[in-house]
C-alpha cells in the first residue's frame, strides 16, 4: 500500500519592504527572530539570513524603474521538516539557457 502523505502544521510570516537596500536587515530580522522563536538553530538561522539577504538584494538591485515604488514580499514558512523562505519581487525574471553547463573547473571536477 503507498504511504500517504504526511499532515503538517506549517507556522508563516508574512512581510514586505520597501525596494531599499538600507530596508533589507530590517525584513531579514524579523524572520531571523521567527525562526528562533520556532526552534531553529544557529546553522540554520545563519543559511536562511544569507539566503535571504542575498535574495532581497538581488529583488532589489533589478527592479526595474517602474517597479521601484511598489513593495518586496518577503514570506516565511517552517514546520518541523522545512524552512520555505519567498521572496516576491517586481523584475523581470530570467532568460534559462536551453541547457545548462558548469564552469570548466567545476565539470572537470565533478567527473
Amino acid at each position: 500500500m503507498a504511504e500517504l502523505p504526511v499532515a503538517s502544521h506549517p507556522v508563516a510570516l508574512r512581510s514586505s519592504l520597501a525596494c531599499d537596500l538600507g530596508e533589507v536587515r530590517v525584513v531579514t530580522g524579523r524572520v531571523r527572530d521567527f525562526l528562533n522563536a520556532h526552534g531553529c538553530n544557529e546553522a540554520e538561522l545563519n543559511a536562511c539570513d544569507l539566503a535571504l539577504v542575498e535574495a532581497c538584494n538581488n529583488a532589489i538591485r533589478y527592479a526595474p524603474p517602474a517597479a521601484r515604488q511598489k513593495p518586496v514580499g518577503v514570506e516565511c514558512v517552517c514546520d518541523e521538516r522545512i524552512i520555505e523562505l519567498r521572496v516576491l519581487d517586481h523584475t523581470s525574471g530570467f532568460d534559462w539557457p536551453e541547457r545548462a553547463s558548469l564552469p570548466e573547473k567545476a565539470a572537470a571536477a565533478s567527473s
